[in-house]
This record gives structure tokens, C-alpha cells and sequence, in this order.
């Protein structure tokens, strides 16, 4: 929820007062279904220094860029191709198959910056 004021991850705006969903609420809300159906602009980090997006989906292929903090992208952004089968269980902890080391943040990123990104290949 945001509103005129701000769109921060927080629990409320200052001006305002409008309630919003906290940022482990967002994370437990997103994560699944960012897992389930990964989609470019999907944003994942582990623990706020390592950051991977979505940048493409074709069928059963999942296309990702991912760098550690501090980190610029697409400049130190490693390409990364998975199946959708690989890709969950990358995420997924071995010896917990329904909790996941990362977490997603936030869908709908704009990922148009790994078009140009491609063409240096990896």
C-alpha cells in the first residue's frame, strides 16, 4: 500500500498516517509466489547484500541476473540460466524444502537494462 506521499517499505507513513504492510510481510507474501511462477522484474535478496532479478521467463527456462553488494547492475551482474526445476531448488534450503535462503522484495522491477546487457554475453 502506498500513498501520495511516499512508497517506502514501512509500516506507516508520517504524513498521512495510511498503514502499510511491513517489509517481512511483504517478504512472506511474495516469496512463494515469486518461486511458483518466477516472472522478469522479480527482485530476490539474500539478507540485503546479495541481489538477483528475473530477467526473463521462457517456459521452463529462468533467466537471472545476480550480483553481491556493493554491486551496480547490470555492470557486475553475473547471467544465470536455470530450468523452472532448477531454479526452485537453488532457492531452497536442502534440508528444509519449504523455506528458501533468499527472498523475494518485489515484483514488476523494470529489468529492461538486461536487454542491453546480453549483448556482452556470459
Amino acid at each position: 500500500m502506498s500513498c501520495e506521499h511516499c512508497t517506502c517499505v514501512c509500516t506507516s507513513c508520517a504524513d498521512c498516517g495510511i498503514a502499510k504492510e511491513s517489509y517481512a510481510s511483504i517478504l512472506h507474501r511474495l516469496t512463494p509466489l515469486a518461486l511458483a511462477d518466477p516472472q522478469p522484474g522479480d527482485r530476490w535478496n539474500e539478507m540485503l547484500h546479495w541481489w538477483m532479478y528475473v530477467v526473463e521467463r521462457e517456459g521452463d527456462t529462468v533467466i537471472t541476473m545476480c550480483a553481491s553488494a556493493p554491486c551496480e547492475f547490470p555492470t557486475d551482474a553475473k547471467r544465470e540460466v536455470r530450468s523452472l526445476k532448477e531454479f526452485k531448488n537453488w532457492l531452497l534450503y536442502p534440508t528444509n524444502p519449504n523455506a528458501t535462503w533468499a527472498m523475494c522484495d518485489s515484483r514488476d522491477n523494470d529489468v529492461s537494462w538486461a536487454g542491453a546487457a546480453q549483448g556482452g554475453g556470459s
